[in-house]
């Protein structure tokens, strides 16, 4: 699966904010779970709860 992610440093990786979006979108209508989530996209649950609390500042 591609997940519009493009090499930043040696360890780091940028995801693309539309990724971010779809992955606040499965939290909040499709029910997904925090935890769920986070190992399907390879980062931490505080960062999925980070971009879910964005997405609806927006």
């Amino acid at each position: 699966m591609d997940y519009n992610v493009s090499r930043v440093e040696k360890h780091r990786t940028r995801i693309s904010d539309e990724t971010r979006r779809e992955v606040a979108c499965e939290y909040i209508q499709d029910g997904c779970t925090i935890a769920n989530l986070a190992v399907e996209y390879g980062i931490s649950r505080a960062t999925v709860f980070n971009w879910v609390h964005s997405y609806r500042k927006e």
